[in-house]
């Protein structure tokens, strides 16, 4: 596997690859907020992390061996973190408002239960 942190032309050309690393501190902190209760905190983190995102890591390498394990990796961990921020907002009582990118993002990702679950949660809470 290629080795993205010793390697100077993917750490500061890659933007997707260095604001999914970003993504992941933020996601680690954003988790420690919800343990303690800050979920505000926590959902502002994970938002913050979201907008790092500049793409498909390594997009120009996916058909190279060594980045499509990291690629795939990183794609997860940016779904783990759309479905974190928004389930923070439904803990903030945003149910009304989080449908839209809820929707959007079993779109995106048909085969993932979790967008569809907190679907279910919004719409239960929105009456």
């Amino acid at each position: 596997m290629h080795d993205v942190a010793r390697t100077p032309y993917f750490r500061i050309q890659d933007e997707a690859v260095v604001g999914l690393v970003a993504a992941a501190q933020h996601r680690r902190q954003r988790f420690r907020h919800l343990v303690e209760g800050e979920v505000g905190r926590g959902r502002e983190l994970l938002a913050e992390a979201l907008r790092l995102w500049t793409g498909p890591a390594y997009a120009e390498f996916r058909d190279e061996q060594w980045a499509q394990a990291d690629a795939i990796r990183l794609e997860q961990l940016w779904i783990a973190a759309r479905e974190g921020e928004l389930a923070a907002r439904l803990a903030l009582g945003e149910h009304d408002e989080a449908i839209g990118d809820i929707e959007r993002l079993i779109v995106d990702e048909p085969l993932s239960d979790g967008p569809r679950a907190l679907l279910m949660r919004a719409e239960f809470a929105s009456g």
